[in-house]
């Protein structure tokens, strides 16, 4: 089954997910923000990290994103009113809650547009909340 959540306009992508060949965990991965990957098609970094999470034996996966709003371009997001969205957290909420496996893959800070340099530090606070610890498999020069 594949699925995603979007606001009304669709210039949003909450929450995206796969059901895998896998019998083992749900893994969810962070990343920076949706592509072009929807309900019914996958993009070429959906399509890695299916490939990611079947490797790994995981039953399903969640994408959320630091930012909900949907641009292929990261420097794009310095362009857009509140890339984050007031509902994503809520989606990156549900995602950790539902994952016994927890992955960020955002990459360095400095790709990022400057207003939204901190905005890891908003989501490994909400995580913190919930109980939630990362796995990051190689850290950034930039943390």
């Amino acid at each position: 089954m594949m699925g995603a959540y979007f606001s009304e306009d669709r210039k949003r992508r909450y929450l995206l997910w796969r059901d895998l060949r896998g019998d083992g965990p749900v893994m969810s991965i962070g990343m920076i923000n949706p592509s072009n990957a929807d309900e019914e098609k996958n993009d070429r970094t959906i399509t890695r990290i299916i490939n990611f999470a079947e490797r790994e034996n995981c039953s399903k996966v969640y994408v959320w994103n630091l930012c909900s709003a949907i641009t292929p371009y990261v420097k794009e997001l310095k362009n857009v009113i509140d890339p984050v969205g007031v509902d994503n957290d809520a989606y990156i909420s549900a995602a950790l809650i539902s994952s016994q496996v927890h992955v960020v893959a955002w990459g360095p800070v400095k790709k990022l547009p400057l207003v939204l340099h901190n905005r890891r530090f908003d989501v490994l606070k909400l995580a913190n909340q919930i109980n939630v610890n990362f796995q990051c498999w190689d850290v950034a020069k930039d943390g």
